[in-house]
């Protein structure tokens, strides 16, 4: 357990405790972080769909890239002083779904996600990604609030 962790990543104070928090825990097991970002699909697909050349479509889906791997970037400032292994993941989807399919690409055993904390009844209509997280997922989920 705690030798590879995923951390969803979208710069927010509770990401960014989730991130400081899933350090430590590989801290004390030796263990690697996987920071995945995820930049939503209906985003793109939006983009592929509209009526647009073929170049201003490849150019906002640039654009899209170019936003999460800036938010990427923040978390290698944050993990660039800290003395562990770390991968960085960009996807598009749902960052549920993206998160279990790289749980199951990178072979990870605990994922750590930040939790807004909405609450029960608020986070079950906002369709939270920790909750979804914590009913599907097949390794471990600590959120972080």
């Amino acid at each position: 357990m705690l030798k590879k962790i995923l951390v969803l990543f979208d710069e927010t104070d509770c990401s960014i405790r989730a991130l400081d928090y899933a350090v430590k825990l590989c801290s004390l097991s030796e263990g690697e972080v996987v920071v995945m970002t995820s930049v939503k699909t209906e985003m793109k697909v939006k983009v592929e769909a509209a009526p647009l050349d073929k170049e201003l479509r490849v150019q906002a889906n640039d654009e899209l890239v170019k936003i999460g791997n800036r938010i990427l970037g923040v978390a290698k400032q944050i993990l660039d002083k800290e003395q562990i292994r770390v991968q960085y993941l960009l996807e598009f989807g749902m960052p549920s779904e993206t998160a279990m399919n790289a749980v199951e690409k990178f072979h990870c055993d605990t994922i750590v996600v930040g939790s807004r904390g909405l609450g029960t009844f608020k986070g079950l209509l906002s369709d939270s990604v920790s909750n979804k997280l914590i009913q599907t997922a097949k390794v471990p989920v600590v959120v972080i609030k």
